[in-house]
């Protein structure tokens, strides 16, 4: 969030593994850290995109299913 900085690294980073990486399910913990606690944290925007909002019912039955 504003954090061009801190975002370009993160990218650059990723990128990065992904061109190492010589198998599926690499995982490489970076050194960073959120700015704010996790439960704190709004990880979805106030409006749905419109792909999501073209889905949703599709989406909201499958997590149903899934959940049975």
């Amino acid at each position: 969030m504003n954090d061009t900085y801190g975002q370009r690294h993160v990218l650059l980073e990723t990128l990065s593994v992904l061109g190492a990486a010589k198998n599926p399910g690499k995982v490489v913990h970076l050194p960073y850290t959120w700015h704010e606690d996790p439960k704190d944290t709004k990880w979805h925007p106030p409006e749905a995109s419109p792909i999501i909002k073209m889905y949703l019912e599709e989406i909201k039955k499958a997590g149903s299913k899934a959940r049975k």
